[in-house]
């Protein structure tokens, strides 16, 4: 009788040591990873309704665009602005399991020009700094290898402004944990890390000139210097494709091209030294 009541404890003992143990024992034993567990911050209406949004949209999305994952600071960024034909899929309230949650439905990955990630401030209201970063690992997991993926790093904040209904605040030293694990996701080679700390101030909170009052939301000039960030890291690894259009009014042969940049919209036009001959087909060819 003994024996099986001190086997009774030592199990009930393992069991919550390993269900509350981050760390190797519960892979090794194959118990459920607690990163992945839904908390209140997750559970929106808002989140559902725009996954079956995303849903219907996923077919007419076009290939070779730029597609934003994100939340509310994705939400209201002007992505047109980013370059023409940017996909914008933030979802206000997001975290990084509602973003993982989602994936499934963004079937057109695979074809776009590049993808940027930026997610997990939510994730600090009720997760940890370490479960944040393991989430947003699965998500990187889970996006296409053959696509550039670049991961934002977390914005800096202005603590005395941000209020909270669950009762825990995010901090600066989450935000620093957060973009230092972030960092080392990219570091193996698996993305291209955005470091959005000139979005902050001497002591390391968002600026005033940044902020859009609530010391967590991005005001138009914070989203003008994330703009400039954003196409610096983009144009140093997805380079456009230019499109040739050949000139007009030539049936066999044309004597000028004109090489048009997607990306700003801006046009070439170069005379041939001899005409060339017009191909079989008409309209643009990516080089």
């Amino acid at each position: 009788m003994r024996t099986a009541v001190t086997w009774s404890l030592i199990t009930v003992l393992s069991a919550a040591l390993c269900f509350s143990y981050r760390g190797p024992i519960k892979h090794m034993l194959g118990l459920p990873d607690l990163h992945i567990v839904e908390t209140v911050m997750d559970k929106t209406d808002f989140n559902d309704r725009m996954k079956v949004i995303h849903a219907r949209l996923a077919p007419n999305v076009p290939p070779e665009h730029i597609v934003l994952l994100g939340d509310s600071i994705a939400q209201s960024f002007y992505a047109d602005g980013l370059e023409p034909g940017t996909i914008n899929l933030g979802v206000g309230g997001s975290t990084s399991y509602n973003l993982l949650d989602r994936l499934p439905v963004y079937t057109f990955l695979g074809r776009a020009k590049a993808i940027v990630v930026e997610i997990g401030i939510n994730d600090l209201f009720n997760r940890t700094p370490q479960e944040t970063v393991a989430n947003i690992q699965r998500i990187v997991d889970q996006l296409p290898k053959k696509v550039p993926i670049f991961v934002n790093g977390l914005f800096p904040i202005n603590p005395k402004r941000i209020r909270s209904e669950t009762g825990r605040l995010p901090t600066l030293a989450d935000i620093a944990e957060v973009n230092r694990g972030l960092g080392e996701i990219c570091a193996t080679g698996a993305c291209a890390f955005i470091d959005t700390q000139p979005l902050a101030d001497q002591t390391g909170e968002l600026k005033d000139d940044n902020d859009f009052g609530d010391g967590l939301h991005l005001g138009p000039n914070g989203y003008r210097e994330w703009d400039v960030i954003l196409k610096t890291a983009i144009g140093k690894v997805a380079r456009p494709k230019a499109d040739i259009r050949y000139g007009g009014g030539c049936a066999a042969s044309c004597s000028a091209v004109q090489v048009v940049i997607p990306n700003d919209r801006q046009s070439l036009t170069i005379r041939l030294p001899r005409p060339i001959a017009t191909p079989l087909w008409s309209g643009g060819a990516g080089l």
